[in-house]
């Protein structure tokens, strides 16, 4: 228990405080940088042509911001109706994404994944590589060949922007 009122001031101080818990107010940077990665793991069943048979993703968007006083940010998505069982950092406006199926927040300041989400089988899904195998038997043993590069740029279907 503590008593006493020496030391304890009655007024906050408001420069640490704010309406947002996530972010401090007055923050000021000499440069105002915001950098969004999106990390997606895919697993895919491909025949033997190289079409997709299945696939489905599993993906983050990971934050690095360090942007002045309390920025206002909006994210939208080409397609935002394949994203299954998304989870959202404390800072998205729910309510927004629910209406529109856009992310609007107001960051915190640092490293934080603003959302993780996953891409079902039953959706198309277009994977941003090709795979081609090669399985040649002779004499009793066999040899396997797999590769695995980028597809052109204009063969990949883009389905998020920012």
């Amino acid at each position: 228990m503590v008593t006493g009122k020496e030391g304890v001031s009655s007024v906050l101080p408001g420069s640490q405080l704010s309406n947002v818990p996530w972010r401090r107010q007055g923050v000021k940077y000499a440069n105002n940088e915001a950098y969004f990665d999106c990390i997606e793991d895919v697993d895919a069943i491909i025949d033997a042509n190289g079409a997709v048979v299945s696939a489905e993703i599993h993906g983050n968007i990971n934050c690095n911001v360090h942007l002045s006083g309390m920025p206002d940010l909006s994210m939208s998505f080409i397609n935002p109706r394949l994203l299954d069982d998304v989870s959202f950092h404390p800072c998205v406006r729910l309510k927004r994404w629910e209406s529109e199926k856009i992310l609007s927040f107001v960051p915190p300041d640092g490293c934080f994944v603003l959302m993780s989400y996953h891409i079902s089988a039953q959706n198309q899904v277009a994977i941003p590589v090709y795979v081609r195998a090669m399985i040649n038997f002779r004499d009793g043993n066999g040899k396997v060949d797999i590769t695995v590069g980028p597809k052109t740029k204009h063969s990949v279907k883009r389905w998020i922007t920012w």
